[in-house]
């Protein structure tokens, strides 16, 4: 797979938690309307010690089989990757975006709405050993513009900041949530499983901002 980079725009309003803002997107000049979410330094994850090396990305929280346009997309996407612990000392710091697909795996741009960009929190990774750590990506409040048959896809980033380039986000993965259907009229709840619902607790313990049911 080709590296892709990314520019950073940096803007000093405050992000949600009243930091210095840093903002990543494709092309925030000409981008979707939906929001960007801020990704200062004092928020995303950080890996101090962590090798991130041909990471693999998954989906851990599909999207529902069916959901309502203009409505909080429930249970959120959340895409997940593991972090090797050890290694040479890497200053990395993870974000990913979320875009949404046609049938022909084309963007759509400005049809997918809430915060495209997410950042990563460390959560618990008891299946993969003491020497991984598990990075999730959290969209908890996207929605869909139309009706139609999409998936979503996510692709996670990372920033190292010890070859000095810190105005570049380099690609490292990319991943697709199964096709599920948008309807213009009210659709029944689908409920996470049990895995999935474990996953959203434990963001939510680590500050992630997810709703425990739809809104």
């Amino acid at each position: 797979m080709a590296m892709t980079t990314i520019k950073r725009v940096t803007r000093t309003e405050p992000c949600s938690r009243h930091h210095r803002a840093s903002y990543y997107a494709q092309d925030v000049s000409e981008g979707p309307p939906g929001r960007l979410a801020s990704l200062c330094s004092s928020c995303r994850y950080s890996s101090q010690s962590g090798n991130i090396s041909a990471a693999m990305v998954s989906i851990a929280v599909q999207p529902p089989t069916e959901t309502q346009t203009c409505r909080p997309i429930y249970p959120p996407v959340v895409a997940q990757t593991h972090v090797r612990a050890g290694g040479r000392h890497n200053n990395t710091h993870l974000f990913a975006t979320a875009a949404l697909l046609d049938d022909q795996g084309r963007v759509l741009d400005g049809q997918l709405g809430g915060a495209l960009v997410a950042t990563g929190y460390a959560v618990e990774d008891r299946g993969s050993g003491s020497r991984h750590q598990s990075v999730a990506f959290a969209f908890p409040d996207l929605a869909l513009t139309y009706a139609g048959v999409y998936p979503i896809r996510v692709d996670v980033y990372r920033v190292n900041y010890d070859d000095g380039d810190t105005d570049n986000a380099t690609m490292i993965d990319q991943a697709e949530t199964e096709l599920f259907y948008g309807f213009s009229e009210a659709v029944a709840v689908q409920r996470p499983t049990s895995e999935e619902r474990s996953l959203l607790r434990k963001l939510r313990q680590s500050g992630c901002d997810i709703p425990s049911t739809p809104t």
